[in-house]
């Protein structure tokens, strides 16, 4: 979505690019540095989160992403690996 916020980070496997989609809903691509496809998660339905507030800030690092709700809440995404 044009003028979305967008935040990326590379670890030791995988470059991830984290942006918010026309429907308020937090995305994620990744791809992985050994070779392979792009991959797009729908983290906000993933997670059975609230979508994002329009203009909301978005920041990530190593997994977690942060993002504003329409409440006026913070929010934190994560994957839990185990």
């Amino acid at each position: 979505m044009a003028g979305s916020a967008l935040t990326s980070w590379a670890d030791p496997e995988y470059q991830h690019v984290i942006f918010v989609s026309a429907d308020q809903h937090v995305h994620e691509l990744f791809y992985p540095l050994a070779g392979g496809a792009w991959v797009v998660y729908d983290l906000t339905a993933v997670a059975g989160s609230p979508a994002t507030v329009g203009g909301s800030a978005l920041t990530g690092w190593a997994d977690p992403v942060v993002f504003l709700s329409p409440d006026q809440h913070v929010h934190e995404l994560h994957y839990a690996i185990g």
